[in-house]
């Protein structure tokens, strides 16, 4: 538990060095992205933290192995979800997905910020890569069914997901 609230801390993500921690929260009953940095891993306890502040509910946070970028799922209106990617150094956002009604779901990026994977939770599920430097978007693995939380390696280059199959839950890369 990273805090002492009485609401769940959900999709917690950490830096490789462990100083930087993202989860989502029920805000006011929206979800709601926040963002803490410790002064030393070893301590933990001298820290600050900060909201990521957007009118629409975000989610699902993936935060980068060097901690500088967040991957997460944004909803919109009509039951839409989107991908966005959000800098820590410049605090700007970037869409990465067109707007979609099949559901966009735990998304995670690269240490370059410029490759993300998310999985596209349908009857079949697929995960899907996209290089944001070359813009190309590409199925990486399925359509399949039961895909599981797909996770980008620190260089972009493999996805580890998980897959039920026959009620056993296997790690693949």
């Amino acid at each position: 538990r990273l805090t002492d609230n009485a609401v769940d801390d959900t999709h917690v993500s950490m830096s490789g060095d462990a100083l930087k921690v993202v989860w989502e929260q029920s805000v006011s009953g929206k979800a709601t992205i926040i963002v803490r940095n410790y002064a030393n891993a070893l301590t933990r306890t001298n820290f600050s933290e900060f909201l990521l502040h957007r009118t629409e509910a975000q989610r699902q946070p993936s935060l980068s192995g060097n901690g500088r970028f967040i991957a997460l799922i944004r909803d919109l209106s009509g039951g839409q979800t989107n991908v966005l990617r959000f800098d820590l150094v410049t605090n700007k956002y970037a869409p990465i997905a067109t707007a979609s009604l099949i559901p966009l779901e735990h998304p995670s990026i690269s240490n370059s910020g410029r490759r993300i994977a998310w999985l596209l939770n349908d009857n079949t599920d697929e995960i899907i890569l996209r290089d944001i430097e070359t813009n190309i978007i590409q199925t990486g693995v399925g359509p399949l069914d039961a895909l599981e939380h797909p996770s980008l390696s620190s260089d972009g280059k493999f996805v580890t997901y998980g897959q039920v199959e026959n009620g056993v839950m296997k790690v693949l890369t």
